[in-house]
């Protein structure tokens, strides 16, 4: 094998925590010599969501100080503005988390990508091809036999 392509879901923490503790310990032990890319799916998901939640927040604060509010109205202004906060927060992998984790595993490149909108995939495709012909020497074969160097894809 000359490339791994590890996956996780930019929706699932819980999938980039199996990279993280799972298929990278059983990838070392398994091929400890064969480098590896770490890919987030699903991006258009994370995004979608991002942006649908920031248009709610930004609504929700702008009710909250645009209304007068006195007393205990004041304290469900508040309210208010920390349950947008915390909708702010949902669980989707940024980014940056992407790649610090890729940093952290030791992945050789970080890529994020959409199949739902063909966003990236082609990115992925080409940098395993670059990194998997980079790695492979050309191996001598005997005279009669023609070199061909192989890709698999499993």
């Amino acid at each position: 094998m000359d490339l791994a392509i590890l996956c996780y879901s930019a929706d699932s923490p819980a999938s980039l925590k199996a990279i993280k503790d799972h298929w990278v310990p059983e990838l070392l032990q398994a091929v400890p010599r064969v480098p590896y890319i770490l890919v987030g799916t699903k991006k258009d998901i994370r995004d979608e969501q991002v942006c649908k939640v920031e248009l709610s927040h930004r609504s929700r604060v702008n009710l909250a100080k645009n209304s007068s509010f006195t007393g205990s109205q004041q304290e469900a202004r508040e309210k208010l503005i920390a349950a947008s906060q915390l909708e702010a927060r949902e669980e989707f992998i940024t980014t940056s988390q992407g790649l610090e984790a890729a940093e952290a595993i030791g992945a050789k490149d970080f890529i994020e990508c959409s199949a739902m909108y063909r966003d990236g995939t082609r990115e992925v495709f080409e940098t395993a091809a670059k990194l998997a012909l980079r790695r492979s020497p050309r191996r001598k074969k005997k005279h009669y036999r023609r070199s061909a160097d192989t890709c698999t894809i499993l």
